[in-house]
C-alpha cells in the first residue's frame, strides 16, 4: 500500500491491489474475516506511528467497504512500530516497511486472515 507522506490517505497507484483483494472477497465468501494490520518504521515519534498506522488500516477497510465489502468481515489494528515487519536497523529494512504490499491469506475459522499495510511514519 502507498499512502500519502505522513497521511492516511491512500494513493491511487494502490488502487490495483486493492480491486483485487475486493475481488478475492467477492469470490471467496468462505473468508469471513480479515485483519488489516497497519506498520511503521521507527523513525518519529512512537506515539504519532501508532495512530498513523491506526488512521491507515482504518483507510483500507473504508476503502473496501466502500467497494461493496461487509463490514463485518474486516477488522483493523495498527501497530505503529512495535511489531516491525522487517529490520528498522538499516535503510533497507526501513525501505521494505514501507514498501509498496500488504499480503492476505484465507480464513475459514474464527480467527482473522491477517493483511498488511506497510508505511514508513512521518516521512512517507
Amino acid at each position: 500500500m502507498k499512502f500519502a507522506t505522513n497521511s492516511d490517505r491512500i494513493l491511487p497507484e494502490s488502487d490495483g491491489i486493492l480491486s483485487a483483494v475486493s475481488k478475492i472477497f467477492d469470490e471467496h465468501a468462505e473468508i469471513t474475516k480479515v485483519s488489516i494490520e497497519g506498520h511503521t518504521d521507527n523513525r518519529g515519534a512512537p506515539a504519532h506511528n501508532k495512530r498513523l498506522s491506526d488512521k491507515r488500516a482504518a483507510s483500507v477497510v473504508k476503502w473496501l467497504i466502500k467497494r461493496g465489502i461487509a463490514k463485518t468481515r474486516l477488522t483493523s489494528q495498527g501497530y505503529g512500530m512495535s511489531q516491525p515487519i522487517d529490520s528498522n536497523d538499516t535503510d533497507e529494512g526501513r525501505q521494505a516497511i514501507g514498501a509498496s504490499s500488504s499480503t492476505s491469506s484465507r480464513s475459514t475459522g474464527s480467527r482473522p486472515t491477517r493483511a498488511r499495510t506497510r508505511g514508513e511514519g512521518v516521512n512517507r
